[in-house]
Parts: structure tokens; C-alpha cells; sequence
């Protein structure tokens, strides 16, 4: 078995990858879909969509086969990800890269392989859009191009997947606004009635609005107030 190397731009792709939030995340439609619908194309009855990762291969969505991960150097689609076009390998036991590999040598025994790269707008390939099957065979020039236009699609998920994620955030409120909301709502009241304003009457004037029953308004003047509050009719 011989690993595939490193791509030039290793340290970039990886960091796009990271960028798309998308490693161990659990299944989602969109890609279960492409995934069989490579199948379709491919008339094979296994198909996946991977990433491969630093250290290890991840499956997105797995069709026909219980697989989510591997070790990077054992997987296929560490070499596909070094080609701009569909990776195809009639029988992966007469190709000295891949004639040893576990799976190939034992089980399930895998034989044939399609594989397209995941290549993003900036040129980084992610992973792969494969289809394989435990016998031999071959893959028509139609075939191909549908296989490559479906990693096409699964790219645009990932833009799309992305593109709702910022979104949600851009909207979400952030703890200052959570909490200001919140102190807002503090002071609204509840219920028809206003709040009761606190008596503000000042206390010079409580000479006029009290009850004087030992001071008669003959014998005594009453004191000019401070401010402009009505006198008494007593007083006119």
C-alpha cells in the first residue's frame, strides 16, 4: 500500500475545511441524497461523501455500507483529492497503491472505485463524492461527468450550509442585547392602569391642604405660598 502524499497546499486546505464546520456533524438530507444519487449514476451500490481530515477519512453520508471513518493513509480518497478530475479504478487489487489495503485484501473486499474530488471556489479539495463495489468494472465517460457534476452539488451544499449558519448567527442576539432586552421588559408594567406617580406635593405647602382647626381665617393670615397652588374660597 503506498499513502498519498500531501497536497502543496495542506496547511490552506485544512484550514478551509475547519472553516465549514461541517467534521462530525450528524447526517443531514442534502447530502444523503447526493450520495445516492451517485449511486444511481454509478450503478454501484455503495457511495459516500468524505472528508478527509488531517489524520483520518470522515464520512458525511454513507450509503450501503455501516462506514464512518478511517485512517487517512488507508483511504482511497486521499489520492483523489490530489486530482482536478474523477479518480477511477477499475479493480483496486491490480493497482500496486491500493492491492494490500484492508479493505481491498479482506473484507468487504472493495474492487472498484469512482471518486470525484470536492473542490471549492478557491481551489481547495475537501474530499470526495465516491462510489465503489466489491467487483470489477468500468465507468462510462457519462457516468463520469455526472459523477463530477453531483461533487459539484455537494460543494454548493456546503456554501449553502455555511451561508445559513452565518445568517442564524448575524441574527441571533448577543448577550448585551439578550440582557438589555431583558431589563427593558423589566420596566414595562402589566395590566389597563398606569403605574401610581408618588405624591411630589411640596412640604411647604402642607399649611394649606391640612386641617387647622385651632387657627381661624380672621385671626390669622395665611402664610403666602411657595408655590402656585389655588387658596382656599375662604380666603378670597
Amino acid at each position: 500500500m503506498i499513502p498519498a502524499p500531501l497536497p502543496e497546499n495542506e496547511a490552506e486546505r485544512l484550514e478551509a475545511l475547519l472553516s465549514y464546520g461541517i467534521l462530525d456533524t450528524p447526517s443531514e438530507a442534502p447530502f444523503d441524497d447526493l450520495a445516492l444519487l451517485a449511486a444511481r449514476v454509478c450503478e454501484a451500490p455503495i457511495a459516500f461523501v468524505n472528508f478527509v481530515d488531517a489524520e483520518r477519512l470522515w464520512a458525511k453520508a454513507a450509503l450501503g455500507m455501516d462506514f464512518t471513518e478511517c485512517p487517512r493513509e488507508l483511504s482511497v480518497c486521499s489520492h483523489t483529492i490530489l486530482e482536478g478530475q474523477p479518480l477511477v479504478i477499475e479493480d483496486l487489487a491490480m493497482d500496486p497503491r491500493f492491492a494490500d489495503n484492508p479493505t481491498v485484501a479482506g473484507e468487504p473486499g472493495v474492487r472498484f472505485y469512482a471518486g470525484a474530488p470536492l473542490v471549492t471556489a478557491s481551489g481547495h479539495a475537501l474530499g470526495s463524492l465516491c462510489a465503489i463495489e466489491t467487483v470489477p468494472r468500468e465507468l462510462s465517460s457519462a457516468q463520469r461527468d455526472g459523477l463530477a457534476a453531483l461533487a459539484r452539488q455537494v460543494v454548493a451544499q456546503l456554501e449553502l450550509r455555511l451561508l445559513r449558519s452565518s445568517r442564524s448567527a448575524r441574527h441571533s442576539p448577543t448577550p448585551s442585547r439578550r440582557s438589555a432586552t431583558a431589563a427593558a421588559s423589566s420596566r414595562t408594567w402589566s395590566g389597563s392602569s398606569p403605574p401610581v406617580r408618588p405624591n411630589r406635593t411640596p412640604s411647604c405647602c402642607s399649611t394649606l391642604t391640612g386641617s387647622s382647626s385651632t387657627t381661624t381665617p380672621s385671626a390669622t393670615r395665611p402664610a403666602t405660598p411657595c408655590c402656585p397652588v389655588s387658596r382656599d374660597s375662604s380666603t378670597r
